[in-house]
Formats: structure tokens, C-alpha cells, sequence
């Protein structure tokens, strides 16, 4: 809705970080589709504006296949940071960045694979100042204290064995082993380790 539009606008403004994908600011709360430029009321925020969009048949984005479908963005003020290839279409952009007043804007007119996806979230929180864990699923690493000591729970949600480095002297409070920093830890399949500073 129009008063969300506004709110979202001013985070930018203000200095925030936006990362909106395809199909967004397309209809209003009643889901009538625009029939203004889309990003409906949002062009100059995201520096691009688009009017078309078709499934892409054999169309890479920055080296990897492109799926369902694909808005074809026309960048008015933005950089593009990724753009269609091997197709009739490679004057329009896939995934752009622009800088609107005191904050940044990304759309993403595409929907990536996984791999991508995951490279385009480091790429937007690392420029938000976000710092990004060291590991992630399906290594989650949960920290807390008891008796005045801190303990770091280290689990492995796969059923592949994993490794896990250590940052700094611990114990495993299982088994009492000593570890250094850099030590590596195997974790066996759903296995988990708990040690302790």
C-alpha cells in the first residue's frame, strides 16, 4: 500500500539498505496490477523501471541458468551488477544496485539458484555493515554460559560429516580433549560437539 511505499522510502532515504526481488511493487493491497512504469512509485529509489518481463529459455546470469521467469529492468540510475546473457535480451540488467539520497537500493529481476542467491545476500548485507557468521546452515553454532564459563554448542544438521575450525583454546566438555585455535573438529552426521573456554 501506498503508506508502506512511503515508509519503505524513507528508510532509503534515511540510510537503509533494500534488497527487493522480482514482482515486487507490482500491485496495490487490493492486487490490482499497476499500470504505471514498476517498480510502481519506486523507480527512482531502485534507479531502474521496467515494463516487461518473459521466461527466460536458455539464458544465463552471470554464468548460471536463469529459471521461470525474468523482468527485464532498464537501468535509469542504477549500477548493474548482473546482466542477462546468451539471449536477445542482454541490454537489460538482472540485479542492480543504486544509491537513492543516504541508502541503497538492489532489485533483483531474476530468480537465482541457490549458490547465487547466497552470493547476493553477502554482497547486500556486507555493504549494510551486516557481519556475516563465519558458518551457516547446516553448521549452527549457539553460545551461552553456566558455573560463569562460556559454552559454545557446535551441531551438524546434515547427515554428511562436517568440520568445524576452532577461534580460540577450548575444551570439549564431553570428552575433556584440548583444542587451539585453528584446530579442526570433525562432526560426525546430526553429531554435535560442546565446548567450553
Amino acid at each position: 500500500d501506498s503508506k508502506m511505499r512511503q515508509r519503505i522510502r524513507e528508510f532509503v532515504a534515511d540510510g537503509g539498505t533494500l534488497l527487493s526481488g522480482f514482482k515486487s511493487f507490482v500491485c496495490n493491497e487490493d492486487v490490482k496490477v499497476s499500470h504505471e512504469t514498476l517498480p510502481e512509485g519506486m523507480t527512482d529509489v531502485f534507479g531502474v523501471e521496467y515494463n516487461q518481463f518473459v521466461r527466460p529459455v536458455g539464458v544465463t546470469v552471470n554464468g548460471c541458468e536463469a529459471d521461470y521467469f525474468m523482468e527485464l529492468l532498464k537501468v535509469t540510475t542504477a549500477q548493474s551488477i548482473y546482466d542477462y546473457e546468451n539471449c536477445p535480451w542482454g541490454d537489460y540488467s538482472a540485479f542492480t544496485k543504486n544509491t537513492h539520497k543516504n541508502g541503497t537500493a538492489y532489485y533483483l529481476g531474476y530468480i537465482p539458484n541457490k549458490e547465487q542467491l547466497r552470493e547476493i545476500f553477502r554482497t547486500v548485507l556486507t555493504d549494510a555493515g551486516v557481519k556475516i557468521p563465519a558458518y551457516q546452515f547446516p553448521i549452527i553454532i549457539k553460545e551461552g554460559y553456566a558455573d560463569n564459563k562460556k559454552l559454545c554448542f557446535v551441531m551438524n544438521f546434515s547427515k554428511e560429516s562436517n568440520e568445524y575450525t576452532v577461534c580460540g583454546s577450548c575444551v570439549d566438555i564431553r570428552t575433556e580433549k584440548q583444542y587451539n585455535s585453528g584446530d579442526r573438529i570433525e562432526l560426525s552426521p546430526w553429531g554435535a560437539v560442546i565446548l567450553s573456554e
